[in-house]
Order: C-alpha cells, then structure tokens, then sequence
C-alpha cells in the first residue's frame, strides 16, 4: 500500500472512530447495548494505526533513499508529503487517545490495553529483530573463519607444492647436467666408455653389471 493511499484510509477511519464514539456515548446515555459499537470502534482503530504505519514507514524509506541517493532532491518533495502526513497522523492518534480515555468512559481501557498489546509485541518483533541480525552476525563470522582456513589451507598446499616443484626442478638440472658432461666425456675420451661411471673406476665392475645398465 503506498501512503497517500494509506493516509487516506487513516483519516477515513479516524472519522469513523469519531462517529462511533459519538455514537457509543447516544447508547450508553440510553442505556442501550453498546457492544456492536465497542467492536466496531475496536476495528476502525486497528485500521487507522495500520495504516498509520504505512506512512511511518514510508518517511523512514524515504529519508533513507534521500541520505543514500546521489541527488537527494529527487526525492525531498515525497520525503517531505511522507513526514507532513506522518505528523498529522501522530498528532491525530494523541487527540485519538485523549478522547478515548478521558471523554469516553468505557471506551479507554480498549486504548490502554491496546498500548499495552502494542508495546509487548513491538518488543517482540525487536527482539527477533535482534536475535535474527546476531545470528547473520554469527553465520557471517563462522563463514569468514571457514574461508580463512581453506585460504590458510590453500597457502599451505601452494607453499608444498613450491618445495616439490624446487626439488624436482633441481633434480632435473642435475640429471641434465650430469648427460651433458658424460655426453661430453664419451666425444672427448671414447676409450672410457659409455656408461656413466668412465671405465677404471672403482666401482665401474659393480656398476656395470646392473641390469638396467647398458655400457655396450
């Protein structure tokens, strides 16, 4: 429902609770039954602070869109309507309670309990409230910590895959670089042979024979 809409219907139901209290003030002089128009006083109040919150929430919405918008004047006429029809709507509710409690006898504990009702369900409401933005506070914590871990994690495994990659890369240049000089050994010095360990070396015999070993 947007505001203007609901400020209309606010006014429409304050008009009707001014009646009904009229009304209800007629039946009780006459001593007539006054419960149909209790209930009806009961619901048109309903109306109006339901509707009454609507705007509320509007210039709450409003004044935010106008802080975070980059060209707040684009939305100060609306802002201003909203907060116009919001104080006549509060002022109207505090002429609404005075009425109720102090010139319409009977009618006024509706009002007080109304409040009463009003004050423990707006501190239930704040409570899951908070309870909901401390548990997204948690969630969030408890996914941050999760994350970091498998960042920790991660780091941990590129650290030893760096250490692995040195290694091998290091063992790759050695056998490199020990093919190139025996390669080199064999062109210059032919009668040593071909294997690995140049023949007259202590251990050429040993070597040699090993099965995977081919000095032909």
């Amino acid at each position: 429902m947007d505001p203007i809409t609901a400020f209309a219907m606010a006014q429409g139901a304050l008009k009707a609770i001014r009646s009904g209290v009229e009304f209800y003030k007629e039946c009780q002089a006459a001593a007539a039954d006054v419960s149909e128009i209790t209930m009806e006083v009961s619901g048109n109040i309903g109306k109006f602070l339901d509707a009454k919150g609507v705007v509320q929430e509007a210039a709450a919405q409003a004044k935010k869109e106008s802080e975070d918008s980059d060209d707040p004047s684009k939305v100060n006429s609306q802002a201003l309507n909203n907060v116009m029809m919001q104080m006549q709507l509060e002022q109207a509710e505090v002429e609404l309670r005075e009425m109720l409690i102090y010139q319409t006898p009977g009618l006024g504990d509706i009002w007080s309990r109304f409040s009463a009702e009003r004050q423990r369900l707006s501190d239930l409401i704040e409570e899951k409230r908070d309870r909901a933005e401390k548990e997204q506070k948690e969630a969030r914590a408890v996914a941050m910590a999760k994350a970091a871990r498998r960042r920790r994690k991660l780091q941990a495994l590129l650290n030893d895959s760096s250490w692995v990659a040195t290694i091998l890369l290091a063992i790759v240049l050695y056998v490199g670089c020990m093919y190139l000089i025996v390669q080199d050994r064999i062109q210059q010095n032919p009668e040593l042979g071909t294997c690995f360990i140049p023949k007259g070396s202590p251990t050429y015999d040993w070597y040699s024979t090993l099965r995977w070993v081919d000095c032909t």
